[in-house]
């Protein structure tokens, strides 16, 4: 039988692949060459799509050739969880460069200070495509050490303040938004051209301001209101 394997990938894949899993020549001196260094690019950006940020920043020491392919892909970067920590958030917002960015931040489960995490996303508002904001208040199981850090009214004007600043900037273009337990007035963020909508535990919502977003949305597919 062939020793070769044919794949059906897009082109310059499968050639790669099959110089990976080509039959070693016993016939001639063997280089110890990990087989994990010679995956192709391609092979290895897909895989990197899986993890968070904390193990992509672990990629990126595999070696240099893999630093230097992560580092220069700015799309496996772009979606940013407060539960990643400050510093690889920090990474991540320079290494997204012009990519749109995906923002998420859940009060259960978070590593960083709420206002850390929107004076660092505020310099890139423009970019933001979606954004997660979930106040809801942590389990008594489930520590968070940030918890002292405002009590529990001041944690949710910062959010409000943060998210009208960026309205205020006149770049907040999102394609979906979720919110929970934020005392904020809807209308005032001026939500238009969304892709889907989920508001949970908001207050002083109006059927007006529903329609009035939906109308704005005409590409709107999910809505999920909790409220």
């Amino acid at each position: 039988p062939s020793p070769w394997v044919t794949l059906n990938c897009p082109r310059g894949f499968a050639s790669s692949m099959e110089t990976c899993l080509e039959p070693a020549d016993t016939s001639k001196p063997q280089t110890a060459i990990s087989p994990i260094h010679r995956l192709p690019p391609e092979l290895v950006i897909e895989l990197a799509r899986w993890v968070g940020l904390q193990d992509l920043i672990r990629l990126t020491q595999v070696c240099p050739g893999w630093c230097t392919l992560i580092e220069r892909t700015p799309s496996l970067w772009s979606s940013i969880d407060a539960a990643e920590g400050e510093a690889a958030i920090s990474t991540a917002f320079t290494l997204a460069r012009n990519s749109p960015i995906d923002l998420q931040f859940r009060e259960d489960d978070r590593d960083i200070a709420l206002k850390t995490f929107f004076e660092l996303a505020g310099k890139r508002v423009k970019q933001w495509r979606s954004l997660v904001v979930d106040l809801t208040p942590c389990p008594l199981f489930n520590y968070n050490p940030f918890v002292d850090d405002n009590d529990r009214s001041n944690l949710q004007i910062t959010a409000r303040q943060h998210l009208l600043k960026a309205v205020d900037s006149g770049l907040l273009h999102l394609e979906a938004i979720e919110l929970a337990d934020i005392p904020i007035d809807i209308a005032s963020l001026h939500l238009t051209n969304l892709k889907s909508l989920t508001l949970r535990t908001i207050h002083a919502v109006t059927p007006a301001t529903i329609f009035d977003i939906l109308a704005a949305s005409p590409l709107i597919e999910v809505v999920d209101l909790r409220i």
